[in-house]
């Protein structure tokens, strides 16, 4: 990500009204190598149980008034022991996942590292074989919750397929459609309604590729540019 969309990013989760399941905020350093583990398992878990592909952790940004205070913590050049902690880490998280990193310049004075972890899926994310959650705001145990642990390993749905509910199709690209409709002939060039494909209108077309379901927008559609990428309004 570039540093523009980091910081459109820290703004977005900075406007909530107070960390979550799923956010955690940080000022300076204030964790151990462990606690960080632990937290990458939590919020991977916590993103599932609260239906967010991503969990979020933050370093740089005050806990209760999040402000942008900056950190002086640099994780890659953290170790853990002899070994970089990044590698470690990934090496105690089980099963694997491809957490992201990133470090935002947020301003002229203030530094901000970031973790994207994604979602848990039809099972929980271990860090040393041990399952985490976070309850409320608090960092614990997962196997103390029975319950949760059965929503996660009932999790595995199709994320692709779940609806946006303030998209519409006025947000779509009408090139991008076309291109998309000359795709979807491609992988299809042997199917009895194949000469069918150039008559159907936009919605028909959309809703046949499975990127929209009777007409509303999935998240499928999230691989399309906007009208705006290509200088085009939204009332075009």
């Amino acid at each position: 990500m570039e540093n523009e969309e980091l910081i459109d990013l820290i703004n977005e989760l900075i406007a909530l009204p107070k960390e979550n399941e799923w956010v955690e905020f940080k000022k300076g350093t204030a964790t151990t190598n462990e606690k960080l583990g632990q937290y990458i398992s939590a919020l991977s878990n916590s993103a599932c149980i609260e239906n967010k592909p991503f969990g979020y952790l933050l370093f740089g940004i005050e806990n209760d008034t999040h402000r942008v205070v900056g950190t002086s913590f640099k994780f890659k050049n953290a170790k853990e022991g002899n070994e970089e902690l990044e590698l470690w880490i990934r090496r105690m998280l089980s099963p694997s996942i491809r957490f992201e990193h990133f470090v935002c310049q947020y301003d002229s004075t203030s530094r901000v590292e970031l973790f994207r972890i994604p979602t848990a899926k039809a099972e929980p994310t271990n860090f040393k074989n041990i399952p985490y959650i976070r309850i409320n705001t608090s960092l614990t145990d997962l196997r103390k919750y029975p319950d949760l642990i059965r929503t996660i390993y009932n999790s595995e749905i199709d994320w692709s397929a779940q609806i946006i509910e303030k998209a519409s199709m006025a947000d779509l690209s009408s090139l991008a459609i076309a291109t998309a409709k000359d795709k979807f002939k491609e992988k299809n060039v042997d199917k009895d309604w194949y000469n069918q494909i150039d008559d159907w209108d936009d919605a028909t077309f959309l809703d046949k590729a499975k990127i929209t379901v009777n007409g509303k927008i999935t998240n499928t559609a999230i691989i399309f540019p906007s009208r705006r990428c290509y200088g085009q309004s939204k009332y075009d």
